[in-house]
């Protein structure tokens, strides 16, 4: 490439040169050179400069250069030629594999070790190979303990990723998990005799052999509980058809959905379709006395705006209408966004919905509009239910162990809900996050930098024991 061109700002065509091999330079090698008279042009639309490596001497001007414009070392000591000073990886090699450079780091941490002990450097290579086995030795061990393959952590087909949102990467049932380490071909021949390789390759270093089963008891000053919220079980709504009809989705999913890395690479689609008319029901598992759940999420109302909003921008032809009991829009800049919302085009439709229903290829959601005092139906290809918190499962376990009061909404209960936000009903306990009360991150933020200030406050109470 000699030349880029740019049309309305952007990239469009690129010069190229045709090259070919000159004559060897001193040092032997043959260099490209250009073809006179070989100037092509390819359209583009991107280019991605894949940018070469060269050593930075800036710091070295009083070592020795090679010709190739790396530092000069004697091997294998890596010693430079000032003394005490020793180099290795790129700055010596010039670019090479990361491997390469992890050896010459070992090998110049050995020579500075015998320069600091005074010993003399090392002037020859070590080139001594561990004891090869013979091919006898070999095939004995074959047959003794043949080859297994690497045990495959299950994953869900294909076609079945796109249905719903289960984990592709199932993992390793216990059963596979042993069969899996079974295969280390020291422990098969005299048992694990602890040569440790396995902790070595695990990058997840999840294995441990010195870890054994303990119960640990610990003194503390204060606690903060920050156990987080559940989602509400949209299937507790039969009504809305989650969990029957496969384009009837919560909210949480259809996050997924615009993820990269989600069932569709980020693409809105249902069975492989595009939908044309997307329908969000708010208050799934929020103010309903059916589901025994009275209080208001309060997130529900702004990630269904945010949703919204990016399915008219994914799918600038889709309709979009979003029912709801009211909208608390009630944090900064929470207003305005959802009048800009609803300026984009996204219908908003004040009312309960009663049902959801099959209607040949469309799903149909009969509701009724308050504002003007009437029942419709309105067809639809996607239902996005916007499912509420709910208090995590561990509540009632952790209620007994702490002995913290619990409100009627099922969360941790505050010790006063203006002057004791952070506080539980016991000393020394604070509460922080989604585990006193639904809230959205800001809110949740805020209320653990507080509990972790009252924490510190308590602590700084506890007094020191006297030193004999």
């Amino acid at each position: 490439p000699t030349k880029i061109t740019a049309r309305d700002g952007k990239a469009s065509q690129m010069e190229c040169t045709k090259m070919e091999l000159g004559e060897p330079d001193d040092s032997g090698r043959r260099r490209p050179v250009p073809v006179k008279g070989s100037e092509f042009m390819v359209d583009v639309d991107t280019v991605i400069a894949a940018l070469g490596q060269a050593p930075n001497l800036e710091f070295a001007k009083e070592l020795d250069v090679t010709k190739r414009g790396t530092l000069a070392v004697a091997r294998p000591s890596l010693a430079t030629g000032i003394e005490g000073v020793f180099a290795g990886g790129d700055v010596v090699s010039g670019p090479d594999m990361v491997i390469t450079a992890i050896a010459a780091g070992k090998k110049a941490a050995c020579s500075i070790d015998s320069y600091l002990k005074g010993e003399p450097l090392a002037t020859v290579e070590d080139k001594t190979t561990p004891e090869k086995l013979t091919e006898s030795e070999i095939t004995a061990i074959k047959e003794r303990f043949p080859t297994r393959d690497r045990c495959k952590a299950a994953e869900l087909a294909p076609d079945e990723r796109i249905k719903d949102f289960s984990e592709v990467e199932q993992g390793y049932t216990d059963e596979a998990a042993r069969e899996e380490a079974g295969r280390c071909l020291a422990s098969q021949i005299e048992g694990c005799f602890e040569c440790r390789e396995c902790e070595e390759v695990c990058d997840a270093r999840a294995i441990e052999h010195e870890a054994k089963e303990e119960y640990v008891e610990r003194e503390v000053g204060a606690i903060v509980l920050a156990t987080g919220y559940d989602t509400f079980d949209a299937r507790l709504k039969p009504e809305y058809g989650y969990g029957v009809y496969p384009n009837v989705i919560t909210g949480i999913e259809l996050e997924r959905l615009d993820q990269a890395g989600g069932p569709t690479a980020g693409k809105i689609e249902i069975d492989g379709k595009v939908p044309e008319s997307i329908v969000f029901i708010q208050c799934v598992g929020s103010r309903d006395k059916t589901v025994n759940v009275e209080y208001c999420s309060r997130v529900c109302c702004m990630y269904t705006a945010k949703q919204a909003w990016y399915i008219k921008h994914k799918i600038p032809g889709a309709k979009v209408t979003v029912c709801y009991i009211d909208i608390r829009a009630y944090g900064k800049g929470y207003e305005e966004f959802y009048e800009r919302v609803q300026r984009e085009g996204v219908i908003y439709r004040r009312g309960v919905v009663s049902e959801v229903y099959k209607k040949g290829d469309k799903l149909v959601v009969r509701a009724e509009d308050t504002l003007l005092s009437e029942i419709y139906e309105e067809e639809a290809d996607l239902v996005v239910l916007a499912t509420g918190m709910r208090p995590r499962a561990e509540v009632e376990g952790l209620t007994k162990i702490l002995d913290l009061a619990v409100g009627a909404d099922g969360f941790f209960q505050e010790g006063h809900p203006k002057l004791g936000a952070v506080e539980s009903s016991v000393d020394g306990i604070y509460l922080a996050g989604c585990c006193q009360g639904p809230k959205d991150i800001p809110d949740s933020v805020a209320q653990a930098s507080a509990a972790a200030a009252m924490a510190c406050i308590a602590l700084s109470k506890v007094k020191e024991p006297a030193l004999p």
